[in-house]
């Protein structure tokens, strides 16, 4: 990763963004390692949650990774699937839109009031929490939504918006209107990312590279609350993605306790492969 990393940078990219669940890997120790080897491309989880570190840790971590890099830090963060962290790793995750949200605004606190951390539902802090060199940061915050709810956090706490794996058509229809409510809210849209995860691949065999890009997008599909915003006049994505659930339903039963993102590789590959429409892939994927 590393050596791509750095043809990346020489390049002209000007961000990597390192993915993370947790089943994997700390997406902050690799990027870490990143930003001492390279000197002008940015760096950020994409993208991490607000369940499994609590505000003033995903804080430090970000402002840790900011110093390491001298400044080329930026967050990427997301709800990620709820059901993970409750179901695997027996945390609360409450509403995700209300956590995010108080995320955003407790890290906020750190980040530009170091003296002071305020009490909340989700997350209670007993005293002021100061930070010894009274640091004040301004790192980009990039929210992963697809609701209206969520479209909302991002507009009025964040830098920018990531979709992951999107049609043309919710692209078309979202982008406009959150433009819009940003101008309403008295935000600049021209300084506002948008910011799309789908499949890239450059290749001779176009047919290989979109049966692979199908497994890639059944872990998105099937999960009914993301998949329902991706309309598309063409396909149904509603029925893609139940189809999707129920035969990873039954993966589950075959493989009881194998987490959700390892099942993919143990059996029905064919059948998921089957249920996502090739025109869908080449509408998503830049191939």
């Amino acid at each position: 990763m590393i050596e791509a990393v750095r043809k990346a940078e020489l390049a002209g990219i000007d961000s990597v963004w390192v993915s993370e669940t947790p089943f994997t890997w700390d997406s902050y120790t690799i990027l870490g390692a990143l930003a001492a080897v390279t000197s002008k491309i940015s760096l950020g989880p994409g993208v991490t949650n607000p369940y499994i570190r609590h505000p003033h840790h995903l804080g430090m971590s970000t402002m840790a990774l900011d110093r390491i890099s001298e400044g080329r830090s930026f967050l990427g963060i997301g709800r990620s699937v709820p059901e993970w962290y409750s179901r695997y790793l027996g945390l609360e995750t409450g509403d995700p839109v209300n956590v995010m949200r108080n995320t955003l605004l407790r890290l906020r606190e750190l980040w530009t009031e170091p003296n002071k951390f305020l009490r909340d539902y989700e997350y209670s802090v007993m005293s002021r929490t100061a930070h010894p060199l009274e640091i004040r940061h301004n790192c980009p915050v990039y929210i992963a939504a697809v609701g209206s709810r969520m479209i909302e956090v991002a507009i009025e706490l964040g830098n920018g918006l990531v979709f992951c794996w999107p049609t043309i058509e919710f692209l078309e229809r979202t982008i406009p209107s959150v433009k819009t409510s940003l101008e309403r809210h008295g935000r600049d849209p021209g300084k506002f990312k948008f910011v799309v995860q789908t499949g890239f691949e450059v290749t001779n065999s176009k047919a290989d590279v979109l049966d692979a890009m199908k497994t890639e997008m059944s872990y998105i599909y099937r999960f009914g609350g993301i998949a329902r915003a991706f309309r598309s006049d063409r396909y149904d994505i509603e029925r893609i993605s139940l189809e999707l659930r129920k035969n990873y339903a039954g993966m589950m039963n075959i493989v009881d306790g194998t987490s959700d993102w390892n099942i993919g590789r143990l059996s029905r590959l064919e059948i998921i492969r089957e249920i996502i429409p090739t025109g869908l892939v080449e509408e998503v994927g830049f191939i």
